[in-house]
């Protein structure tokens, strides 16, 4: 018992030794009164304490602060709410979480209610509280969503864009997802789009870019076909992203165990497929065909295929596309090749394939 108390940390085991060493030198009922002292000044210093994690989100329209409170947010708590809030900066983008909460109790809903109706004002805070109970005398406000007009859109870089798609994957990858407040970006963006980046990807369920990217209604154009190959429909979604809606990043995204690829691999051609896999076999070599299914098991071989295929589609872009290609020449556009890890949810971003020096095929 001691040691099973002991392990669960001081806060569980000094209250309990003290109150034991009590009894010994006093008697029950004094001792017992002094463990419960010291039990309730522990339980007073741990409230105090921030009962809520505070985090720095870097999204499309900037720097945010996201406040999640815990299952049960008491009166203790509310001095290190309170100081929290008050010393939040000007013009701060900030997001109150509640959705966890059973409990709030009505000091923190008074902090809460003071806090949106003078402080955020007077600062000029933006605020979002989301996930409030229907039965408190406080109700879901939200001020901003991740939603970037036509002036912040075209101010973006297409490096500032890649590094967005990148903190997303990470965000997805850790399943530390943005809140989107889907039914407030569909009021949002009601009446235009100003996304930030178009995807081409293949149709594989399991790689929806606006997952993986942890991006929000809105924000990113995705063209899907099997393979991610290109042809004269693709080329003309592309310039319309790019020319008129004004996006200036393209990914070209691959992703592993790809049934396109191994279609192609094995030189499926049934009915309309051969238009998907004879342009998807240029990325797989001259070697000889009898030797393609002892390699299929290699996954390194077959990512390979994947990889190149991903590059065969971009040379083809600018090199089918002279609008596209003159843009990116002149710095303006960017397209970027990537492989989605479908075990692990990571994008890659890579700029070439390495081919084995021991030989010039892939199979």
């Amino acid at each position: 018992m001691y040691k099973s108390l002991y392990k669960k940390g001081l806060y569980q085991f000094l209250p309990f030794i003290t109150t034991i060493l009590a009894i010994i030198f006093t008697d029950l009922l004094t001792g017992v009164l002094i463990g419960l002292c010291i039990s309730f000044i522990f339980i007073l210093k741990n409230n105090y304490k921030n009962p809520f994690s505070v985090e720095t989100e870097n999204l499309n329209i900037g720097e945010t602060i996201r406040i999640e409170l815990p299952n049960q947010v008491s009166f203790l708590n509310k001095a290190s709410i309170k100081d929290t809030l008050w010393s939040l900066p000007e013009n701060a983008k900030l997001i109150v979480d509640a959705s966890n909460c059973n409990f709030i109790d009505h000091d923190i809903l008074e902090v809460l209610e003071e806090f949106k109706s003078v402080v955020a004002l007077e600062k000029n805070i933006q605020l979002n509280l989301v996930g409030v109970k229907d039965h408190y005398e406080l109700s879901d406000q939200v001020q901003f969503v991740n939603i970037l007009d036509r002036e912040a859109q075209q101010k973006l870089t297409p490096d500032e864009i890649l590094e967005f798609l990148k903190r997303g994957n990470e965000r997805f990858v850790k399943g530390k997802w943005s809140e989107k407040y889907f039914k407030h970006q569909v009021n949002a963006t009601a009446f235009g789009q100003n996304p930030i980046a178009v995807v081409l990807s293949c149709i594989d369920s399991r790689t929806s870019p606006e997952i993986i990217f942890d991006s929000g209604l809105g924000d990113i154009i995705s063209i899907r076909i099997a393979g991610n190959i290109v042809n004269q429909e693709i080329l003309g979604s592309l310039e319309l992203s790019c020319a008129k809606i004004g996006t200036k990043l393209i990914v070209v995204l691959g992703h592993s165990n790809c049934g396109a690829v191994s279609s192609a691999i094995y030189a499926l051609k049934d009915g309309n497929i051969a238009s998907i896999t004879n342009k998807i076999e240029k990325a797989i070599g001259t070697s000889d065909p009898s030797s393609k299914q002892s390699n299929l098991g290699n996954e390194h071989i077959f990512n390979h295929v994947v990889k190149t295929n991903v590059l065969n589609s971009i040379d083809e872009i600018l090199d089918s596309s002279e609008f596209l290609k003159r843009k990116v020449d002149a710095g303006e556009y960017k397209i970027v090749p990537a492989f989605y890890d479908t075990s692990s949810g990571e994008v890659q971003f890579f700029q070439s394939v390495q081919t084995s020096p021991k030989s010039e095929s892939i199979f």
